[in-house]
């Protein structure tokens, strides 16, 4: 375990010295191949380690992308300070080697007309190229848009804020899903302070207007966990993964949901699913024992995800969140199930709890 943290420690050193995309570039292809075929990397403080890696990666790439812009003709600095968030779980600091882009921008506005627009043009250029530049280090776009490319998130301050209220007012689905993205935000480059206020707003919003759960839960209990009426795991009865089992959206993404609601509802700072789980606890809104069962819980099946096969395609890094048949002796499958069980559980607490609290029903489910 030692060795496996230093060996981070140490690339993360390495990525700070870089000058260009080729040299990250193969840093995290020696990275990647070190770690899957020296290490065991399915557990918790490795996980962590790699993700401390990951930030010092993305950190600089925003850089080089500043870099960029300077050096093109008539080129220049960030014409004011901003604010580069992870969501997801790069947002959550649970990224595995193949998660994708999930992030978005935000700056501080400027009153002057001509100004803004000049200022709005140089982040749109800027994000066209930092999403260029994270391909290239092997980061696949977020398939569902959530990528700073997307005007929806890159914004000023006061477009933000403006944005985000609109979501709150008419709490369609896609806008909760959006909500429910912001609310995993992390600055990893920039100026923190300009996230914080815009989630500060937000849970001022969600303390004055506690109805908002009510449809955060319809989007949070969206993924069931894959336990069958007798207890049984679901299987992947089709295709390449057939006999495998889906960990990311049959256990992992229903767990993160219904902690991430629990989180907004007892306005928990901090993104991280065990950060949010103690957290709860230490506010005295759950008790030691369950602290402790669903800490358990997630750990085994966040580290299960992080063994779930990994492929490059196009040179870019990606995983289906399968565990495939092979990969699932019965201990795994032992520990799986009773981990899946409590994310079961979990969901009904946080239907109960939520319905209950913002005075609904949800017999919609």
């Amino acid at each position: 375990m030692d060795q496996v943290l230093l060996m981070c420690e140490s690339y993360k050193e390495k990525i700070t010295q870089t000058t260009d995309l080729v040299q990250l570039r193969r840093i995290r292809e020696s990275f990647h191949l070190v770690l899957t075929t020296e290490f065991h990397h399915d557990d918790l403080p490795v996980i962590h380690a790699l993700n401390e890696v990951f930030d010092a990666m993305i950190r600089q790439v925003v850089f080089f992308t500043e870099q960029r812009i300077s050096c093109e003709p008539g080129g220049s600095q960030p014409p004011v300070a901003y604010a580069y968030m992870l969501f997801g779980s790069g947002g959550r600091s649970e990224q595995m080697m193949g998660s994708d882009q999930d992030n978005g921008l935000i700056y501080e506005a400027v009153e002057d007309p001509a100004k803004s627009l000049e200022v709005d043009a140089y982040f749109e250029r800027f994000a066209g190229y930092l999403t260029e530049h994270l391909v290239q280090l092997g980061f696949a776009e977020c398939s569902g848009r959530v990528i700073c490319t997307e005007e929806r998130w890159r914004k000023n301050e006061k477009q933000w804020y403006s944005q985000m209220l609109s979501w709150m007012q008419d709490p369609t689905w896609e806008y909760v899903r959006y909500l429910l993205v912001l609310a995993d935000g992390r600055c990893v480059y920039g100026a923190p302070s300009l996230y914080n206020r815009l989630r500060q707003k937000y849970n001022q919003y969600v303390r004055e207007n506690p109805d908002i759960l009510l449809a955060m839960l319809r989007n949070t209990l969206h993924r069931k966990v894959l336990i069958g009426l007798f207890g049984n795991v679901i299987k992947e009865p089709f295709g390449e993964a057939q006999g495998g089992i889906d960990v990311k959206y049959g256990a992992y993404v229903p767990f993160v949901n219904a902690i991430r609601l629990l989180a907004i509802r007892y306005q928990i700072v901090g993104a991280s699913t065990l950060e949010r789980i103690q957290k709860l606890y230490e506010a005295g809104w759950i008790d030691a024992e369950r602290c402790q069962t669903w800490h358990e819980a997630f750990s085994v099946i966040i580290c299960l995800r992080a063994a779930t096969y990994m492929n490059n395609e196009e040179k870019l890094f990606v995983s289906d969140g399968k565990l495939k048949a092979d990969q699932l002796s019965s201990d795994k499958i032992k520990r799986l199930k009773s981990s899946m069980k409590v994310a079961k559980h979990l969901q009904n607490y946080t239907r109960k709890l939520v319905a209950r609290d913002s005075g609904g029903t949800t017999t919609w489910i």
